[in-house]
């Protein structure tokens, strides 16, 4: 699917070229001869031709085809769903390099049926193959089947090469179906340049899942496929996906463990990267409970992964909410902020204790709809503040970016007028923040503006050499 809408594109590129130019403003999604299109500043894709979804006629056609790891980044999972129940749902899959005759290995998916919480109550089987121990640096191409004998088009992935430390993920979050400006630039970075092992998705879906009877959720997971069927999508939970209890979210979704898509953790390569729910601490109508379960499980798992980094020293934390931000949104960045750093009456399960106690190096949050990075932090009060901006050597807190500009219909959020003394640098450009871990001590990160036609806009180094408990060292 990927190479046809590629091929569609190139056919006519001058004619998109001309009708973005005359079509107003960048983030406005066009119609053109009835198929839908995004805008974007990328010259080598400046309109992002929107994938159909299969025509009813066709429930049992595979859709929402996307990757996730497993327990390990050398286990690929595949998930995709379709309207009806169907046979045999199968995934087969095979090493590029295998010689043509070499059969195909097959994966039994595993299926759930997910009804929206709507009025209609629409229904949809969800399907979930897991390809296990794949080789390391290998490409693979896989297919679907809903019965074994009609295979959805070859698509291909590539399975990370555990004997090199280098990892890249592009890291975002408030993303929608409408005013996705960032990504037909995202699909050139995944699908011509393949700069990235993971896509990290901090947060809030399609602006909404749930809209039009879980409709909204479908096209979007149709839209992101070109790009989700390619690198594994590794997610969290926002704000936008708190209908129905989150039913969406845990449904649609597959990442590694045993806690509806909540919390989990993954090494991939050099880095551990864990993903909590942050919205616990404001959706309580659904209980308090999974706030004690998850606080625990974040304190064992990162008691774990220092035990272990010398094989992953890396720790990078993601969620949706930031715990410290400046845009000029107070009950956010002010009580929203304080009440993840410290918890409920500023004790109870608060989180910036446990991430300064463990050494978390990185933090990357949403829901904010800028960019934003701070120097380490802790408590408040910047840690070893240096007149150097660009390069952070051995820092001794954690360093929390804010990159929820990806586009959406709510458009941007703006910032306080005087930066508080945590802040670095702020954008409130659409884009994407790109992160490259070279090796087990220097990392870089990018921040990419959509609207500076891909323009690097604010760059920085992290030298850590003395990975571990920040109180610790």
């Amino acid at each position: 699917m990927v190479m046809a809408l590629l091929t569609e594109l190139h056919r006519s590129r001058l004619a998109l070229l001309l009708l973005c130019c005359i079509s107003g403003a960048l983030g406005r999604d066009l119609t053109i001869r009835g198929r839908a299109y995004i805008q974007s500043t990328s010259r080598w894709l400046p309109l992002y031709p929107v994938p159909r979804l299969p025509s009813v006629k066709e429930p049992s056609e595979p859709r929402n085809i996307h990757l996730s790891f497993g327990d390990t980044e050398r286990d690929i999972v595949v998930t995709w769903s379709t309207v009806s129940k169907v046979s045999l749902p199968l995934a087969r899959f095979r090493a590029c390099s295998a010689p043509p005759h070499q059969p195909w290995q097959l994966a039994t998916a595993r299926s759930t049926k997910f009804v929206d919480g709507g009025p209609l109550k629409s229904a949809q089987w969800i399907h979930r193959a897991k390809l296990l121990n794949l080789s390391s640096g290998e490409r693979y191409n896989y297919s679907v089947s809903s019965d074994g004998s009609v295979w959805y088009p070859v698509m291909e992935f590539r399975v990370p090469n555990v004997s090199q430390a280098q990892r890249s993920f592009a890291v975002f979050g408030d993303f929608g179906l409408a005013n996705a400006q960032s990504l037909p630039r995202l699909l050139d970075d995944v699908t011509r340049q393949r700069m990235y092992d993971a896509i990290v998705h901090v947060g809030d879906f399609a602006y909404d899942m749930p809209d039009e009877n879980g409709a909204v959720g479908d096209r979007f997971m149709q839209m992101l496929q070109p790009i989700a069927s390619r690198v594994p999508y590794m997610t969290c939970v926002g704000n936008h996906e708190e209908k129905y209890n989150f039913s969406h979210y845990r449904n649609r979704f597959s990442m590694p463990g045993s806690s509806e898509n909540f919390f989990y953790s993954v090494n991939i390569g050099p880095v551990h990267l864990v993903s909590i729910s942050n919205e616990f601490y404001f959706f309580t109508n659904y209980g308090t409970a999974q706030l004690g379960r998850q606080y625990r499980w974040l304190d064992a798992d990162l008691r774990e992964a220092n035990l272990n980094r010398t094989a992953a020293p890396w720790i990078v934390l993601i969620g949706h909410r930031p715990l410290y931000c400046s845009n000029n949104d107070s009950r956010d960045c002010e009580w929203g902020a304080r009440t993840l750093r410290s918890g409920f009456n500023g004790h109870r399960w608060g989180l910036e204790p446990l991430i300064h106690k463990y050494g978390v190096d990185l933090a990357f949050w949403g829901h904010e709809h800028s960019y934003e990075r701070t120097w380490p932090v802790h408590n408040g009060s910047v840690v070893g503040k240096t007149s150097d901006t660009k390069t952070y050597t051995n820092p001794r807190a954690t360093v929390h970016v804010i990159t929820g500009s990806a586009g959406n219909k709510e458009k941007h959020a703006y910032f306080v007028d005087k930066a508080p003394k945590f802040s670095v640098f702020r954008s409130t450009d659409y884009g994407y923040t790109r992160v490259t871990f070279f090796n087990a001590s220097h990392a870089l990160l990018e921040q990419v503006s959509d609207d500076k036609q891909g323009q690097v806009i604010d760059s920085f180094t992290v030298v850590q050499k003395r990975h571990g408990p920040f109180d610790w060292n």
